[in-house]
């Protein structure tokens, strides 16, 4: 999906779009050739792969106060819809809206748009207030409000992004050095055999931090050297998602079956699990995982959940019952999930250090 700033030749794709989406009121035609020769900036369009319009979004400063912008309309394409499009262009226009300097977003929605209100709600737009009859008889419209006080990444000056940049190859250095230090211990033992799904994913964290820390030094060395802060976002997206949910979430797996394993003592190996997954679970629901960047909550928590009662379930089997090939079945199904995480994190989550 490429998003960008309409051109003249989407202008009669965007009124076909439109009538589609909108068959009782569209906007004529005429509308977006004025929209565009007024807000350029501000008229954007989402692209499919196969160079289709899928959707176009629209906004106009309010005329009270120049910080203060309206999203006037956004329409997907019916066979786009369920595919991001909508967060997309919504993610782009925000992005753009901070840099022409709002400070305050506005939008109305119907209240029986049910889909659009969970993406207004996914960015946190608040509801201000109810208005009858907005667009006519019976046409009653809430009014939603978003604050724009967190910095996107299409904002952040170059030297924030390094340092941001920096701060990630800290952490994923950390976390390979930890799972480097634990292969480092278990590998000269008789019995390594037995470690088989715990060094499996203790490896896989090592690696996946190794490689996170790539990603980081490419951003890093394009902002350094060259200045590039648009396309420093890419490596930053591919290594925190491949850090976390590659890095993080298998070491937090392993951690308790390592322990259950050199010490073979279940008061110590629960006491060191609940410890492990009280923090777990507080970070998964702190909302500043990468999972409350890229799901709504309700998703967010749901996935957090299942991934939460994997892990438990993984240690369960380990070690209680030692169900051999059921724990490995149970730690393929959890790194299934992993992997599909971090390529949707890698399409969807906004850049932040981790």
């Amino acid at each position: 999906m490429y998003i960008s700033k309409a051109s003249t030749s989407d202008l009669e794709r965007i009124a076909e779009l439109e009538e589609k989406c909108f068959p009782d009121k569209p906007y004529p035609r005429f509308f977006f050739t004025q929209a565009r020769e007024i807000y350029a900036e501000t008229l954007l369009v989402a692209t499919s792969s196969d160079k289709n319009l899928a959707g176009y979004i629209l906004a106009a400063p309010d005329s009270t106060s120049p910080n203060h912008w309206w999203i006037l309309s956004m329409a997907v394409d019916p066979d786009m819809r369920g595919k991001g499009v909508g967060k997309s262009m919504l993610t782009e226009m925000l992005a753009a809206l901070e840099r022409l300097g709002a400070n305050t977003v506005y939008l109305s929605v119907s209240e029986e748009n049910t889909p659009a209100r969970k993406l207004y709600d996914s960015f946190d737009f608040k509801l201000t207030r109810r208005n009858d009859d907005y667009f006519g008889k019976n046409e009653d419209r809430l009014i939603l409000k978003l604050g724009l006080t967190q910095e996107s990444p299409a904002t952040l000056k170059p030297e924030e992004l390094l340092s941001e940049a920096g701060i990630s190859v800290s952490f994923s250095s950390v976390i390979f050095a930890v799972s480097a230090a634990i292969l480092a211990l278990i590998s000269p033992r008789n019995d390594v055999a037995e470690f088989s799904i715990p060094l499996m994913l203790v490896t896989l964290s090592m690696l996946s931090s190794f490689y996170s820390v790539l990603f980081y030094a490419n951003a890093s060395g394009s902002l350094s050297r060259i200045h590039d802060h648009i396309s420093v976002t890419k490596p930053l997206r591919y290594g925190n998602s491949v850090s976390e949910y590659l890095g993080i979430y298998p070491l937090v797996c392993a951690f308790p079956i390592l322990v259950h394993f050199v010490t073979e003592n279940l008061s110590i190996t629960f006491a060191v699990a609940i410890i492990n997954y009280i923090g777990f679970i507080f970070y998964q629901f702190s909302e500043f995982d990468l999972l409350s960047r890229v799901f709504p909550q309700k998703i967010h928590h749901t996935i957090s959940t299942l991934v939460i009662i994997t892990l438990m379930v993984s240690v369960l089997l380990t070690t209680i019952f030692n169900v051999n090939v059921a724990s490995y079945i149970s730690t393929m199904i959890f790194l299934s999930v992993l992997i599909l995480l971090t390529i949707f994190g890698i399409k969807n989550h906004e850049v932040s250090a981790n």
